[in-house]
C-alpha cells in the first residue's frame, strides 16, 4: 500500500455515507444535550450551538464535492482543519473552564466536543501539510478515487 493510500485511507473508506453518520453522531447528542439542560446558559451552551453550525457548514461542503464526485478526503481536508481551527479560536475566546467546566450534560459534551475537534484538527493538519509537499502524489491519488466513485 502506497503513503497516500495509508494517509487517506480513512477518509475514503468511510467515504460520504459513513461520515454522514458520523456527523449525525455529533450533532444529535448535541441537540439532546442542550435540550436537557435548558437553564445552561452563557460560554458552555454557545459554544456548543456555534461549534454545530460549525458543523453544518461543513456538513454543506462535504455535500457540494460529493456532488462534484470528489472522493471524500478532499473535502475533510479542507473543512474539518478549517472547522477545528474556528473550534480553537472559540474554545480560546471563551477558555476552556468556561466551555467545560461544571458536571452536566453539556460541559461533558463539551469537553468531548474539544477533544474530538483536536484530534481531527491535528489529523487534518498532517494530511494537508503531507499534500502541500506531494500535490502531484495525491491529484494523482485523489483521480484514482474519482473512478471508483462512479
Amino acid at each position: 500500500m502506497r503513503l497516500v493510500e495509508k494517509i487517506f485511507m480513512v477518509d475514503n473508506v468511510m467515504g460520504y455515507r459513513w461520515g454522514l453518520w458520523m456527523w449525525l453522531a455529533f450533532v444529535i447528542p448535541s441537540v439532546g444535550v442542550m435540550f436537557s439542560e435548558p437553564d445552561v446558559t452563557g460560554p458552555p451552551r454557545d459554544f456548543l450551538v456555534t461549534v454545530n453550525l460549525f458543523s453544518c457548514v461543513t456538513l454543506l461542503y462535504f455535500n457540494f464535492f460529493f456532488w462534484q464526485g470528489i472522493p471524500a478526503s478532499t473535502p475533510s481536508m479542507h473543512a474539518i482543519m478549517s472547522e477545528a481551527a474556528g473550534r480553537l479560536l472559540l474554545l480560546s475566546y471563551y477558555g476552556m473552564d468556561e466551555v467545560t467546566g461544571g458536571t452536566g450534560a453539556i460541559a461533558n459534551w463539551n469537553t468531548i466536543q474539544v477533544i474530538a475537534g483536536s484530534v481531527f484538527g491535528v489529523i487534518k493538519l498532517g494530511q494537508s501539510l503531507w499534500v502541500l509537499w506531494n500535490r502531484r502524489e495525491y491529484t494523482a491519488y485523489e483521480t484514482e478515487q474519482k473512478e471508483k466513485m462512479h
